[in-house]
C-alpha cells in the first residue's frame, strides 16, 4: 500500500477544521455513540444484517411513553435499558427518602449518576411522582390508543448476477424481482397493549407468485398484554424470551463488549413482542408471565415454527434429516426454495422467579423439539454439536445488589451430552468517579442450547473460558477513561480450526466533552486470535493480530446542524502483514420546527484486503440502521432526507453509492455486480393515527 502520509495530513486537517467551527457554538446534542458503537460490534462480530427493530422501537417507545423518575419503583426507572439496577434502585432509594427530583441537575446527587448518564437519560423520563395505574376499559383502550403504518421499498440499481439470463446466473438464477418490500401495522397503548403485523420480501425472493402465492414471504403477528390483573403479560403470536444473563433463554439479539467498559450484565425484559424481520430469532406460539404472589412470578411458554435447514431426502423423496439450520430468511433460488421449512422447531417450559428490591433469583427449565433429527458429519469439529431430535435445558440466574456492587451469575445444564456453562460477575461503585466490571465465564465444549446468547466472544456459548474486566473513571470534569481486557480460552476445536486456540481483546478510549454538545473520543483496539494456516497443508495454528485506532467527534454547529467526523486505521498483524483506513466527515441539518431532515456523508476507504474491512454505522430512516462494511479502495456517499408532511404523516428518501476504485466486479455468487458502482435507493412513509 502506498504511503499514507498525504492522507493522514488531510484527514486530521479536516478533523481539526471541523472542531474549530463547533468550538465557537454550544447547542444540545444527543448522546447516541456507545449505542451506535454497539451496533457496529454487533455487526462485525456476527457478519450477518440483522434486523433491530425490536431495539429502535424501544427507544421510541421510551420518547414516547417517558420514565417516572420519580415513582419510587425500581422496576418503573429500570425500563430505561441503559441503566443497570444498582442505578435504578438508588434513584428509587432518594426520591422515597428526599422526595421528588425536581429538575435533572439533582440526579448528580444520586450515586453512579454522571453528566454522561444524565444526557442519556433526558429524553425519555419526567419528573412526574406518580406511574398513570389507572384502569382504563378495552373501549378506552382503543379509542387512545396510537396506530402506525409503515410502508418501505428499496433496490440496488445495477444488475446483478442472480437477475440475468440464465446462461450467466447459472445455480444463482433469482425467480424474484431485485425490489425489496416491507409493509407493516402497529396499534399500541402505552406499554399494556400492543398489537401488529409485519410483512416482508426479500429482493430476489418472489412476490404473489410461485413459491410466495400469498404475497410477501415472510409475515410475522403478535398480541402483547401488559399489567392485567394476575397477568403480568400476555403473548400470541411471535415473541421474545430474554431471562437471567441469557445463558439458558434469549432469543433475541444481545449486543456484547463496548467501549463503557463495565456493561457486561445482561439486562432481562421477560416476554416481549417480536417487531422484527429477523426470520430465525424469535418464538412462535404463546407465553404468559403470572404475578402469582408479592414478589413471586411463573412464566410458562410453548413455541412451534418452520426452520430453514440443509436435508436430506430417503427413498421416497421426503426429508429424513438434516445436518444444519439456516438463518438468512433468504428464498430466491431453487436450492433456498427446496431448504425452506424443512424442520419444525418446538419449544415449551417454565421459569419461576422471586423478583425482590435487591435480590432476584430465577429458575428456568424447557424442552426443544425437531420433528427430523440432526445428523452431523462424522468429523472432530462435530463431536459435540446437537444431533438428534430432543434437547433439554436447565438454569438458575441471581442478580444481588448490596451497596456500592452488584453481583451476578447464571448457571445452565443441557441434557444431551451432560454439558454445563456458567457466568459470574459484578459491577463496583469504588467512588463517584470510578466503576469496574469483572466476569468470569466457563462454557463447556459439550454445552449445546438453541436460545443461549449470554456474553461472549463466540455465538452458541460453548467451548469457551474467559475473564473480563472493565472500567469506566472520570478522570477530569470534561475527560473520562474507559476500557476493557478480556483474556479467553478455547480448549477444543472450533470451526475450521484443528487445535485448541487462545485469544485477547483490549480496548482504551479517552472522552473528551468541553460542553454538553461537542463529544470527542481517541480509541485504540488490540484483538488477538489463533486460526488455521489456510496456505499450509499441515493447517498448522497461526497468529493473528490486530491494531485499531479511532479518532471520532461529534459536534452541534447550531441548533439544526450536527458535523460528524471520523479516522479509523487498522493493522492486520500476521504473515504477511496489511493494513487500511477509512475516513468519513458528515453533516446532519434539521429545521427548528422538526418538519425537514438532511444527513448526508462522504466516505473515503482503502484497505490492502477484505480481511482488513472496517465497520461504519450510517444514518437511516426512522426503525432502520446501516452498517456498511468498508474495503478495498473508494470511496461511499450517501444521503437521507426526511420531511414530515403532515404531524402524522412522514416520509424518507435515501440514496448510497460505492465505489471501488480497484474493483471490476463487486461482492460474489447472485449479488455479484459486474462494475465497480453499487448503488442503492430506499424510500419510506410512516403514516400515526
Amino acid at each position: 500500500m502506498k504511503p499514507y502520509v498525504v492522507k493522514y495530513c488531510l484527514t486530521i486537517g479536516l478533523l481539526l477544521i471541523s472542531w474549530m467551527i463547533v468550538a465557537q457554538t454550544e447547542v444540545d446534542a444527543e448522546n447516541r455513540e456507545l449505542l451506535i458503537e454497539k451496533i457496529e460490534n454487533l455487526i462485525e462480530n456476527s457478519e450477518q444484517d440483522y434486523d433491530l427493530t425490536d431495539i429502535l422501537e424501544g427507544i421510541d417507545d421510551l420518547r414516547q411513553n417517558p420514565v417516572a423518575i420519580n415513582s419510587g419503583d425500581p422496576k418503573e426507572i429500570g425500563r430505561l435499558f441503559f441503566l443497570d439496577d444498582r442505578k435504578a434502585y438508588n434513584i428509587a432509594v432518594y426520591t422515597t427518602t428526599y422526595g421528588a427530583i425536581l429538575s435533572l441537575n439533582e440526579l448528580y446527587a444520586i450515586e453512579g449518576i454522571n453528566a454522561e448518564l444524565v444526557n442519556l437519560m433526558a429524553p425519555f423520563i419526567t419528573l412526574a411522582t406518580e406511574i398513570d395505574t389507572k384502569k382504563v376499559s378495552f373501549r378506552q383502550i382503543f379509542q387512545r390508543g396510537k396506530h402506525q403504518i409503515i410502508a418501505r421499498y428499496q433496490r440496488t440499481l445495477q444488475t446483478q448476477r442472480g437477475y440475468m439470463n440464465d446462461s450467466i446466473a447459472g445455480n444463482y438464477k433469482y425467480f424474484g424481482s431485485p425490489d425489496k418490500y416491507y409493509l407493516r401495522y402497529r396499534f399500541k397503548f402505552k406499554d399494556q397493549v400492543s398489537f401488529g403485523i409485519t410483512a416482508e420480501k426479500d429482493a430476489g425472493e418472489e412476490f404473489f407468485k410461485g413459491s410466495n402465492k400469498k404475497g410477501f414471504d415472510f409475515y410475522s403477528a403478535h398480541l402483547f398484554l401488559h399489567d392485567f390483573g394476575v397477568f403480568d403479560k400476555v403473548v400470541v403470536g411471535d415473541y421474545h424470551l430474554t431471562f437471567g444473563q441469557g445463558l439458558t433463554m434469549w432469543s433475541t439479539l444481545a449486543f456484547g463488549k463496548a467501549s463503557d467498559g463495565v456493561g457486561v450484565k445482561r439486562k432481562e425484559t421477560g416476554i416481549t413482542a417480536n417487531t422484527s424481520i429477523n426470520e430465525a430469532l424469535f418464538m412462535r406460539g404463546a407465553a404468559t408471565t403470572l404475578k402469582i404472589a408479592k414478589r413471586h412470578y411463573i412464566t410458562a411458554f410453548v413455541s412451534s415454527k418452520g426452520r430453514d435447514g440443509s436435508f436430506t431426502n430417503d427413498t421416497e423423496g421426503e426429508v429424513s434429516s438434516i445436518s444444519s439450520l439456516l438463518t438468512t430468511g433468504l428464498h430466491r433460488t431453487q436450492n433456498e426454495i427446496d431448504k425452506r421449512n424443512v424442520a419444525r422447531l418446538s419449544s415449551g417450559g417454565v421459569r419461576y422467579q422471586w423478583a425482590g428490591s435487591l435480590l432476584k433469583v430465577g429458575v428456568t427449565g424447557f424442552g426443544t423439539f425437531l420433528n427430523v433429527p440432526v445428523i452431523k458429519d462424522s468429523i472432530i469439529n462435530n463431536l459435540y454439536a446437537f444431533t438428534g431430535k430432543n434437547l433439554v435445558n436447565g438454569g438458575i440466574d441471581f442478580s444481588w445488589i448490596h451497596r456500592k456492587f452488584e453481583l451476578f451469575g447464571e448457571g445452565s445444564y443441557s441434557s444431551l451430552y451432560n454439558g454445563w456453562a456458567a457466568l459470574l460477575g459484578i459491577r463496583v461503585q469504588l467512588s463517584s468517579r470510578i466503576e469496574v466490571s469483572l466476569a468470569a465465564r466457563n462454557y463447556q465444549k459439550d454445552y449445546v442450547n438453541f436460545y443461549a446468547n449470554a456474553f461472549g466472544e463466540n455465538s452458541g456459548n460453548r467451548n469457551e473460558q474467559g475473564i473480563y474486566g472493565g472500567f469506566n473513571a472520570i478522570i477530569m470534569p470534561k475527560v473520562t477513561l474507559s476500557g476493557y481486557a478480556d483474556i479467553m480460552r478455547f480448549p477444543y476445536f472450533q470451526y475450521n480450526i484443528f487445535a485448541p486456540t487462545i485469544g485477547n481483546d483490549f480496548l482504551l478510549q479517552a472522552n473528551y466533552t468541553p460542553t454538553r454538545y461537542i463529544m470527542t473520543y481517541l480509541r485504540y483496539r488490540y484483538r488477538y486470535r489463533q486460526n488455521n494456516d489456510s496456505d499450509d497443508i499441515a493447517k498448522r495454528i497461526t497468529d493473528i493480530e490486530k491494531h485499531s485506532i479511532r479518532l471520532h467527534g461529534d459536534f452541534s454547529v447550531t441548533r439544526n446542524i450536527t458535523i460528524k467526523s471520523r479516522f479509523e486505521y487498522i493493522i492486520n498483524a500476521q504473515q504477511e502483514n496489511t493494513d487500511g483506513f477509512v475516513m468519513y466527515a458528515d453533516l446532519n441539518y434539521k429545521t427548528l420546527n422538526g418538519k425537514f431532515s438532511a444527513s448526508m456523508r462522504y466516505a473515503w476507504f482503502d484497505t490492502d484486503t477484505y480481511d482488513d474491512r472496517i465497520y461504519a454505522y450510517e444514518s437511516d430512516m426512522l426503525y432502520q440502521f446501516t452498517v456498511p462494511a468498508y474495503y478495498y479502495k473508494g470511496s461511499r456517499v450517501y444521503l437521507l432526507l426526511g420531511y414530515k408532511i403532515t404531524d402524522n404523516l412522514s416520509c424518507w428518501l435515501r440514496v448510497s453509492d460505492s465505489h471501488f476504485s480497484n474493483q471490476e466486479t463487486i461482492s460474489s455468487s447472485g449479488e455479484t455486480i459486474f462494475g465497480n458502482h453499487k448503488t442503492e435507493v430506499k424510500g419510506q412513509v410512516c403514516w400515526k393515527f
